[in-house]
């Protein structure tokens, strides 16, 4: 289960740094808070910001039930495929728009693969106890 967690430690670590990086552009373009738009680079920064907290609200309790119910290590190692996806998504969506593409859906491929092993080991753990 630890290397499960430390996935999960990941994800947040990762999202955290994605928040820094958007005060970062922030001060960058002189956008002052509250403000969410008003330049297209800083709105991508903070797209992947918010992009990321969307996909850990389902990423972070199926990796952790995915590893309690079915497979620490898969669990993990599909964790940790999240994370590295959504650096390829940060980096090609800091450059632009359509740079996000392919992190998004390999990102996307990595939730879908938790969500399925989450729901494999919760019905395993209703029909065989």
């Amino acid at each position: 289960m630890n290397l499960a967690y430390l996935a999960i430690l990941a994800m947040i670590l990762e999202y955290a740094f994605f928040g820094y990086m958007v005060g970062v552009v922030r001060g960058r373009y002189k956008l002052a808070a509250p403000a969410i738009s008003g330049h297209a680079d800083f709105e991508r920064y903070y797209r992947v910001q918010m992009n990321t907290l969307e996909q850990l609200i389902m990423v972070i309790p199926c990796t952790f039930i995915f590893a309690a119910t079915w497979n620490p290590l898969w669990a993990a190692l599909l964790g940790f495929g999240f994370v590295l996806t959504r650096i390829h998504y940060a980096w090609g969506y800091y450059r632009s728009a359509a740079g996000r593409h392919w992190g998004f859906v390999w990102g996307s491929v990595f939730t879908v693969l938790l969500g399925l092993g989450a729901g494999i080991g919760v019905v395993k753990g209703l029909i065989w106890g």
